[in-house]
């Protein structure tokens, strides 16, 4: 038995007709599928927020001398534990073993993310200044500082977010 779609039919009747449909062919009745492919997924360096801070953690490791014959190198993405913190002075930490590597961090822990595998992260944060900070080699790593000794601070504006990249840079020559 075939089924024609009827112009002008109710829906009423449309249920009738599916229904007598099942009843008379039972087991027999094979319905059309339509193929749904798998929802592709969506990286979380294409993702955008209302409020906060996106960006890439990028490692820079040997040579990075500017050169007339070589291109630019930009570093690696590289998977890390991201912290931000109320917005830290050095003197508000315990300096690690090298510059810019901190022991412990003596403000306020205000959120911990972690960036995938291409270095891509998303922070939701709340509007206000903060310090960032990349787990390195079992210490925090920081290596940006502001006029009043500020640790790589980030202000976060109400209804905007911020994207940056944060290089971690002790590994390379400039």
């Amino acid at each position: 038995m075939t089924f024609k779609y009827l112009t002008g039919m109710n829906l009423w009747s449309l249920c009738l007709s599916v229904l007598s449909l099942i009843i008379l062919n039972g087991p027999n009745l094979v319905f059309a599928q339509k193929k749904v492919s798998k929802k592709a997924k969506v990286s979380i360096c294409d993702l955008t927020l209302k409020q906060g801070v996106k960006g890439k953690i990028l490692l820079l490791k040997g040579n990075f001398m500017p050169s007339p014959e070589a291109k630019a190198k930009q570093g690696v993405g590289v998977k890390r534990e991201i912290a931000f913190f109320e917005l830290t002075r050095e003197d508000q930490t315990e300096a690690g073993k090298s510059s810019g590597f901190y022991k412990r961090v003596k403000t306020k822990l205000i959120k911990r993310v972690y960036s995938n595998g291409n270095g891509c992260f998303l922070a939701k944060l709340s509007t206000g200044k903060y310090s960032m900070f990349v787990k390195e080699e079992g210490e925090w790593y920081a290596n940006s500082f502001g006029p009043n000794g500020e640790i790589f601070e980030v202000e976060v504006k109400e209804g905007d977010f911020i994207q940056l990249d944060f290089k971690i840079s002790h590994g390379a020559a400039f």
